[in-house]
């Protein structure tokens, strides 16, 4: 399948692509982020063709950071921002209302940036407006969880033998994905289904470690597997057939396949040889459009 960088030039030198509705339409963000005050995070969605004046801001009102990292067909999107105090926030964004997810049970919000930063991020959300997100608790620990955008409720996503769960995409059916710590320490991906029933994924051979980030309406998993010398691949995972297809762009050392939708269009990004972050849409059974960067 042919794929394409797309990145919003206002940063060319960090862009992460991290969902994609059934429209085109991919949630994302550039900017390196951490303490570097010249690459902060700036959240954005961008629409076909790709082109720069495709791409629109979506920053939550007075963050110091946002990440967008998920859109449904209702164009509705959620991410998180860090705040003045350092702390990670959910948010949830429709029609340019912005509203804050903070599920209760997580630790405590710093009140001053002297304080210790909670982290609670949303990474996907279906078309009923469920999301999926973690929080990291007072010991470090990660919890993973949905939220009911309408109701206002959260619930509890705990897998059997997994410790440091993180739910990180959702689909239609309310089949769950993510990532967590099994009983050997190995980071794993797993998928849960509506019945809470759960299927481990461990990667090809050679993986040793595993993160499931995104789940489409059809049963194709995708995310990332690392190798023994570190390096990130990225994957598209199959229920139907247990195959696993591993995706490789520029150094061929730094891929993850963070979103796909229903017409198996794939986003994420990669690593390119000058150490730069690119985002990157793989599209089946077509020649692309035509956007900034490099056709693989």
């Amino acid at each position: 399948m042919p794929a394409f960088t797309i990145d919003d030039r206002k940063d060319l030198t960090f862009n992460q692509l991290l969902g994609i509705n059934n429209e085109g339409t991919i949630a994302g963000y550039f900017g390196i982020g951490g303490t570097n005050a010249q690459h902060p995070n700036k959240g954005y969605t961008v629409t076909p063709n790709y082109a720069q004046g495709n791409f629109k801001d979506e920053n939550f009102p007075n963050s110091v950071q946002t990440q967008v990292t998920g859109i449904n067909d209702n164009d509705l999107t959620v991410g998180f921002y860090i705040n003045a105090n350092g702390n990670n926030i959910g948010f949830v964004e429709h029609d340019g209302k912005f509203a804050s997810v903070y599920d209760p049970a997580g630790a405590p919000l710093a009140t001053s940036s002297n304080g210790t930063p909670s982290t609670e991020q949303l990474l996907g959300v279906n078309d009923f407006d469920v999301a999926a997100g973690f929080y990291t608790d007072a010991n470090g620990q990660n919890h993973g969880f949905t939220y009911d955008i309408v109701h206002g409720t959260f619930h509890a996503v705990n897998v059997s033998g997994f410790t440091n769960v993180m739910a990180t995409g959702i689909d239609n059916f309310g089949d769950i994905v993510g990532t967590g710590t099994d009983a050997q320490g190995r980071t794993e991906g797993f998928v849960m289904n509506s019945h809470g029933a759960v299927h481990e994924l461990t990667g090809p051979a050679g993986a040793v470690s595993v993160s499931a980030l995104g789940i489409n309406d059809f049963g194709e998993v995708v995310g990332s597997w690392t190798d023994a010398q570190k390096n990130s691949h990225g994957f598209e995972y199959n229920a139907s057939n247990g195959k696993y297809t591993t995706y490789n762009f520029g150094n061929g050392f730094g891929t993850v396949i963070n979103g796909v939708n229903d017409k198996n269009e794939l986003v994420g990004f990669y690593t390119d040889a000058q150490n730069n972050t690119n985002g990157v849409l793989v599209i089946p059974g077509t020649t692309g459009p035509q956007v900034y960067g490099h056709h693989w």
